[in-house]
């Protein structure tokens, strides 16, 4: 799809700075900065859950439900 933007003098000379430190065209440059910036957030240090168990006993004298 083709858009015009209008970029701010400071968004401009980063994407250019991208741009020069990737090797990359102003397109690439352009998407990979509007991608990172609309990715969800990952929350910090968040890794996997794992849930911890628990024996209950070799005699389980109650009802479940």
């Amino acid at each position: 799809m083709r858009t015009r933007v209008t970029l701010d003098p400071d968004t401009e000379r980063m994407i250019l700075a991208w741009m020069r430190e990737r090797g990359v065209s102003f397109k690439h440059a352009l998407n990979d900065a509007i991608r990172a910036g609309l990715a969800p957030a990952k929350p910090a240090g968040a890794g996997r859950f794992t849930q911890e168990a628990y024996p209950l006993g070799a005699e389980q004298n109650f009802r479940w439900d």
